[in-house]
């Protein structure tokens, strides 16, 4: 019965039929055919041609198929469980299939373990799973298994394992590890250092759309980091990175058109990508900012907004914009004139060794006779 149903689902040897082949999956389902119990039970959560889609009894044919050893009903079962939040349940499918060498639940039993999802966290167990999985060829358990032998989670850090599995998934197409292969070959990280391996990761990650690598590739084009300088291929990916809302290759962007690396000074633009950064919080935009408003470069100057870029970096810790700052309220620009938070900024400042602000603290406290 059950390959009867198979011949009308794919049109073998009889004219394809769903809806005859769904007749015979329920028979076959029926007489406890495991693999026609799981079809069936796919039928019925897809909604395919003949039935209406009914969760409820997709789960009871899952769950009939799982009980009867089907490592793909058993690992369904775990993924709607598991997203339905009962761990639980989800952790006990995922356990079966995975004892039966189903890679895909090996895998997220790691993730399970290594994110505490159902049971606590447990570094080890983790990495026992995300091994099984990446010897079975799954390509998320193999950079994942990278990982933890970089980080050394679970397992003694070991960069040149974390290589051969970075090496492993790329094979297959797993763009974070090109990426992670990238770091690993411009740093020399269990590998020797050559950049044009590097370069090679970073472009093929890049060029699939990662803001990571097309900001890694923009860094090493700007730096020359033993390749020469490239100025146009450092703007060219910083702007693809940027557009994904990476946080420094907005910052250098706008860096790139203040100061014409690349591309025509145009301080509109860096004006527009100095904002886009700091207002996801990057200090050094928000600094920058500070200092357009300040001087007037292509903004009417305004001491209040000036005041206010500043003081999100001070407040971030930036040396120099806390000096800045400081001079704001001895000055009295764009704030009142208040020379104890004058003097409690150039403080601060002085803390990070900025060296501008002892002068300003030695009158200060002169004038107040501390």
């Amino acid at each position: 019965m059950f390959k009867l149903a198979v011949c009308f689902w794919k049109g073998k040897h009889v004219k394809k039929s769903q809806k005859h082949a769904i007749i015979w999956f329920r028979k076959a389902a029926m007489a406890g055919h495991p693999d026609a119990q799981f079809n069936l039970a796919l039928c019925y959560y897809d909604g395919k041609k003949g039935l209406e889609k009914n969760e409820k009894r997709a789960l009871y044919w899952f769950s009939k198929a799982a009980k009867n050893n089907n490592v793909n009903a058993q690992y369904l079962l775990g993924v709607i469980y598991d997203v339905k939040k009962n761990e639980d349940i989800a952790m006990k499918w995922y356990q079966k299939a995975a004892e039966q060498n189903d890679s895909r639940a090996q895998y997220l039993l790691g993730t399970c373990y290594n994110d505490g999802n159902g049971v606590p966290i447990n570094k080890e167990e983790a990495f026992k799973y995300y091994s099984l999985a990446a010897e079975n060829g799954n390509t998320d358990a193999q950079f994942n298994l990278g990982l933890s032998y970089a980080r050394g989670c679970g397992i003694s850090s070991n960069p040149a394992l974390a290589v051969k599995w970075y090496k492993e998934a790329s094979k297959k197409g797993h763009i974070s590890a090109c990426v992670n292969l990238g770091i690993c070959y411009e740093h020399g990280s269990g590998v020797d250092r050559d950049m044009n391996e590097a370069l090679k990761w970073y472009k093929i990650a890049a060029e699939a759309g990662n803001s990571i690598a097309q900001f890694n590739l923009a860094l090493c084009y700007e730096n020359g980091n033993n390749i020469e300088k490239n100025y146009k291929e450092a703007f060219y990916w910083y702007e693809k990175a940027a557009q994904q809302n990476e946080l420094e290759a907005q910052f250098n962007l706008a860096s790139c058109y203040a100061f014409g690396k690349g591309t025509e000074i145009n301080y509109e633009k860096s004006i527009e990508w100095y904002r886009a950064a700091a207002s996801n919080g990057c200090y050094r935009s928000q600094f920058n900012l500070g200092i357009y408003y300040l001087k007037g470069i292509s903004v009417i100057k305004d001491y209040s907004h000036a005041v206010f870029w500043f003081r999100k970096s001070a407040c971030q810790g930036f040396a120099i914009a806390q000096f800045y700052l400081a001079l704001c309220y001895l000055k009295g620009k764009g704030v009142d004139v208040d020379k104890n938070k004058a003097l409690e900024w150039f403080k601060k400042a002085d803390e990070q060794d900025y060296g501008p602000s002892k002068i300003y603290i030695k009158k200060l406290e002169a004038e107040f006779n501390i």
